[in-house]
């Protein structure tokens, strides 16, 4: 039922609108899109024979699961594209229909849900052309709105809902974690990488206090650190955090190796992965090949490109603290949130050095570009950023130790 709620979003979403098919893209191909219940048996009632005829060929049970978000899915097409779209690029089924017969899915991407003490939490993904560029390419720090706006949350997939009331002793803290998150990641007086690794500190001292069952400590944990690692004296220490070509290499390596191409189902995002293996020269037998390119590309293109455009990679990874309710959506794991969150800001630091090398440079437009295909194909497949995760626990470097240099290299 639609009524007005309370609503918190950053600000950019107030400028979002969907271009339909000037899009560069189309979120109608290229990945998986489910049916919910409620849709689905919509669709078996439509009478059009043209659109009875997809329907029936082309929307299937999903048998793997019992959650009726899930319910069915759409069988995409020999060119990897759904099935409902017109020679123009438009879906039959809100032509005809409106957007009363979409999925939830597909009503709400590239919108973001979560309900956070009652207060609808909207974000918007970097995986949407339009979207990215609103996100990624405003100057000014990331604001967030509150706001009262009808929504009908019956038509949405929430991802995280929170109680910051509840017993869950970890909840309770959930607004300081966020709140400090932010505060240090919009924190001008240090570079992008130099905040990242600082949030790193502070939060792998609040997991300490977690894991010895004192999670009451976290305010003054997080107070205590602010004091000891947010001053000008950080500085000197972090830069003496020294290049590892063994770590890099491995990093470089295991993400070659660990099933991106597997992934790949857009033309433009196979593309973009030629070109990133061409730009790191990703050669198993040629190590120093790699190192060579990657320093090469990090000193003479991404290094200069990203300190005139840090609010980039700041807006990046604000928006990724907001949208997936950082940094207690593994509950107690906090430390490892915390990884993720570094494993996405050195994969793309990783795939523009290497498209940075390829093209010779660096502008606007690649990084967008680079961002969404990566977004769309990487941040997507929670698999994939689980299996480094994992392999990352089983060489026992889930630790500061392994991720500083995996932020500073």
């Amino acid at each position: 039922m639609e009524k007005k709620t309370l609503v918190l979003q950053p600000d950019y979403m107030k400028n979002f609108k969907c271009i339909g098919n000037e899009c560069p893209d189309n979120c109608c191909h290229g990945w998986n899109v489910t049916v919910d219940k409620k849709i689905y048996k919509k669709y078996r009632k439509i009478k059009n024979k043209d659109l009875k005829k997809i329907i029936n060929k082309n929307i299937t049970l999903n048998k793997d699961s019992n959650d009726s978000e899930l319910y069915a899915k759409i069988v995409l097409d020999k060119n990897n594209k759904c099935p409902f779209l017109d020679l123009k690029g438009l879906c039959e089924i809100h032509k005809e229909f409106g957007e009363e017969y979409l999925s939830k899915t597909c009503n709400q991407y590239p919108r973001s849900i979560n309900i956070i003490d009652n207060v609808l939490e909207i974000s918007g993904s970097v995986s949407c052309p339009p979207m990215a560029e609103l996100i990624l390419l405003n100057k000014e720090q990331m604001t967030f709105d509150q706001l009262e706006k009808v929504v009908d949350v019956s038509k949405s997939m929430i991802n995280v809902i929170l109680d910051t009331n509840s017993d869950n002793e970890i909840f309770k803290y959930f607004w300081n974690l966020r709140e400090v998150s932010i505060d240090i990641l919009q924190n001008r007086n240090f570079e992008v990488w130099q905040r990242l690794l600082i949030l790193g500190l502070i939060l792998d001292k609040v997991q300490n206090a977690v894991d010895n069952g004192e999670e009451e400590t976290i305010p003054s944990v997080i107070e205590q650190s602010i004091e000891k690692y947010c001053n000008e004296n950080i500085k000197e220490m972090l830069s003496k955090i020294e290049f590892k070509e063994n770590i890099q290499l491995d990093f470089i390596n295991a993400i070659c190796s660990i099933g991106i191409e597997e992934e790949v189902s857009i033309e433009n995002y196979k593309k973009l992965y030629t070109k990133f293996l061409e730009g790191i020269s990703f050669n198993e037998k040629d190590d120093k090949a790699i190192i060579e390119s990657y320093k090469k590309g990090f000193k003479e293109i991404y290094e200069p490109f990203i300190k005139n455009n840090e609010y980039i990679l700041e807006n990046y990874l604000v928006n990724d603290v907001f949208s997936r309710a950082f940094p207690i959506k593994r509950g107690k794991n906090i430390f490892e949130e915390y990884c993720i969150l570094v494993l996405k800001f050195a994969l793309i630091k990783l795939f523009l050095i290497g498209i940075g090398n390829y093209n010779k440079g660096l502008n606007y437009d690649e990084v967008i570009n680079t961002l969404y295909l990566y977004s769309r194909n990487i941040e997507h497949s929670i698999k994939f950023l689980n299996n480094i995760l994992e392999q990352i626990k089983e060489e026992n470097r889930l630790n500061m130790a392994f991720m500083s240099v995996l932020i500073k290299n």
